[in-house]
């Protein structure tokens, strides 16, 4: 529906409501108000203020669903963006939009906010917030050497710090550069090849470099403190805290959605690697997750202001790194981000800080023009918000 359209039926319904609220004022109202004219012109003045504020909202809501529609389709000849859209202004006024279908190819089946995307490194910030659950209780400390818990490490990687693993600044070996079989990776195959190496890519510490063997060690740093499985201990003490109710692990237990090239090839996969990713979550999930964190801010905040203070320099200026979130700022404040992108999937977050601004794409088709879609969305809406 075009943004013009929607403007022309919010006046109309205006108009309606405006007529209805003078009509219910009959000759009873009409006769008092000769002798209480003062407090009737204030009630109506009231009510009439209240009934604009009503259909400002709903339309102003209304011309953002069809701006953002009108911009996704914008995209239909570069190949059609597949998946979901979340946009939230504040807990209680989430937009969400389906655009596409399960199998692309078929195209039997539209896309749901209940099927599950591959997150992708998504996962990061997942991991990163129980790696910090576990500094916060004590159980490990953020400039601990990771050698104090995986000893098998050799020594120059075994004085990187857990704080250098979650934000890139370990110069460890991205462990997808070790081997070229990707495809049956887990864990202990991983820890194997990384427990050989006898030097780092730079010194620890003083450089950044995006490197997953960082998130490895990681979930097995979690695995060796709690004794618990990674995907137990965070589903337990993370996932289900945040009502993330529908999520699972690779290799995944759960009808989950296949991922698809810029070609509609499908990208089938069989890695049961879990930290740097290896997350299945729906959209559904996504609006648990920050609808937990918003009405929960005693509790979840502490974490992400824990992220921010870790953070260190990235290779982008203006840019910082803490525990699976990049930070930067724009002209409408502080706001974290994330893209995941494997599999033939495609995966943003931004949260802005200050005003709880939540934006998140999904889609389980890669396309190369996603990245700027995500910009121009992120646009849109802090366009929105400055009306």
């Amino acid at each position: 529906m075009a943004a013009n359209s929607v403007s022309g039926q919010c006046r109309v319904l205006f108009i309606f409501v405006l007529v209805r609220q003078i009509s219910n004022s009959n000759s009873a109202t009409s006769q008092t108000c000769k002798t209480l004219c003062p407090i009737f012109r204030q009630t109506m003045t009231r009510q009439l203020t209240l009934v604009f504020l009503l259909t400002s909202l709903l339309c102003n809501g209304q011309t953002f669903k069809s701006r953002l529609d009108s911009l996704v389709h914008k995209y239909d000849s570069l190949g059609s963006y597949n998946g979901v859209i979340i946009v939230a202004f504040r807990p209680d006024s989430i937009v969400t939009f389906e655009y596409g279908y399960k199998d692309p190819t078929t195209k039997a089946e539209k896309i749901s906010i209940n099927d599950r995307f591959y997150l992708a490194s998504l996962s990061k910030q997942i991991t990163g917030l129980t790696v910090l659950q576990l500094i916060d209780k004590g159980k490990i400390k953020a400039d601990d050497p990771i050698g104090k818990y995986i000893p098998e490490l050799k020594p120059a990687l075994q004085k990187v710090t857990v704080q250098q693993l979650a934000n890139h600044t370990n110069g460890i070996h991205d462990f997808h550069t070790l081997t070229s079989k990707h495809d049956s990776l887990d864990n202990k195959k991983i820890l194997a090849m990384l427990s050989k190496l006898d030097s780092t890519v730079f010194v620890p510490g003083t450089k950044w470099g995006y490197s997953n063997s960082g998130y490895i060690l990681l979930s097995i740093l979690v695995e060796r403190v709690t004794k618990t499985s990674f995907p137990n201990y965070c589903t337990k003490n993370v996932l289900s805290p945040l009502n993330m109710k529908s999520v699972c692990f690779v290799p995944a237990t759960k009808k989950v959605l296949t991922g698809y090239s810029t070609k509609l090839e499908p990208e089938k996969f069989t890695i049961s690697y879990s930290g740097p990713e290896g997350l299945y979550a729906s959209g559904a999930d996504i609006i648990a997750y920050y609808k937990t964190v918003c009405k929960k801010p005693d509790y979840w905040k502490k974490y992400f202001t824990m992220s921010y203070d870790l953070a260190e320099n990235s290779n982008e200026k203006g840019w910082t790194y803490g525990f699976g979130f990049f930070f930067t700022e724009d002209d409408f404040g502080k706001f974290r981000a994330h893209s995941g992108n494997h599999f033939g999937f495609y995966n943003y977050i931004r949260w802005y800080e200050k005003t709880n601004t939540f934006i998140c794409l999904l889609s389980n088709k890669n396309d190369d023009f996603i990245k700027k879609l995500r910009e121009d969305v992120a646009t849109l809406v802090k366009t929105q918000l400055k009306k």
